[in-house]
This record gives C-alpha cells, structure tokens and sequence, in this order.
C-alpha cells in the first residue's frame, strides 16, 4: 500500500512518468521530478510556465490564499509571474454561501494583488467531498533570458523566516 502524501520519487519514476510521453516539441520540461512545473515555448521571447497544485487540509479562514498561492509560486520559482488561474472547488454538504464567499474575496485580493486573471474553473458541492479541496493551475510568462531553473536539492537547509503554514 502506497503511503500518504506526494508519492515517493521511485514510484513518481517507475510508474508515472514512465507512462506519460511527451509528443510536442514544444515542451522543453515536462513532468520531472524536483520540478513543479512545466515550461512550454509560448512565442518568440517567451517560455510559457504551468503548474497545478491541490489545496486540501487548509483552515477555512485562510483558504482563498493558499488557492492562490499554493500553484503560483510554483510559477515564480521558475521566475514567471502568475498571469492566468484555472480554479477547481470541491466544497462538502452543508458548506454555506457566506463560506463561499469569504474564501471567493480572498481569492479575488490574491489576484488584484498580483495582476492575476482567474479564467475558468468548476466549483461544486459533493457528499464524496469531506472538506474544502481545491486544485489550482497557475500559467505565467517568462522571457527566454529571464527563465530560473530550481536548484534546491534533498539534503539542503531551509531557512524559515515566518511560520510555517
């Protein structure tokens, strides 16, 4: 039986990417591992960066922030800023509108902030849904020059200056 969390990277090798080709000349990183992200060739002086994340176990009070950001950093790491959203929202029986509405405002705050366009998404109520989920991809553009590519590596120190979420 598979543990909880992200799959282990010899899984992630053996039977995920090993069953995902990639066909378009146009992926120049695709599914990875230690990489969140992919990086497609968007134009002439563009690389265009995706990545989606899932938000679950996040406290109500705080999810329309992690919605945003959880996604979108992966983004930033690759120095691009978040431009486009796609949100999916799983919301549990019983959830209210006032709910709804609170994590919708802090979301829309989330993205005036950084000049972000949520440009679609689904949003449901589920009785399989326990508690607020969310899956989010973020899409941002990066200049060919300007493109930074991860270098944290297993073994290396974190330095925390705030809490941990």
């Amino acid at each position: 039986m598979l543990p909880l969390g992200k799959v282990r990277n010899e899984i992630l090798k053996k039977v995920i990417l090993e069953n995902l080709p990639i066909t378009d000349d146009k992926v120049l990183i695709g599914p990875k591992e230690g990489f969140d992200a992919a990086v497609l060739e968007y134009d002439e002086d563009n690389y265009l960066v995706i990545a989606t994340d899932p938000i679950l176990g996040v406290p109500k009070e705080h999810f329309g922030f992690f919605t945003y950001h959880f996604a979108s950093s992966d983004v930033a790491v690759f120095g691009a800023g978040p431009r486009w959203l796609i949100v999916d929202l799983l919301l549990p029986p019983g959830t209210r509108k006032e709910d709804l509405n609170f994590i919708m405002e802090e979301l829309k705050e989330e993205c005036k902030k950084y000049s972000t366009s949520v440009v679609g998404g689904h949003t449901g109520i589920y009785k399989s849904i326990k508690d607020f989920t969310a899956t989010t991809t973020a899409l941002g553009l990066v200049r060919k020059d300007k493109l930074k590519l991860p270098v944290a590596k297993p073994g290396d120190e974190i330095v925390i200056t705030k809490g941990v979420a």
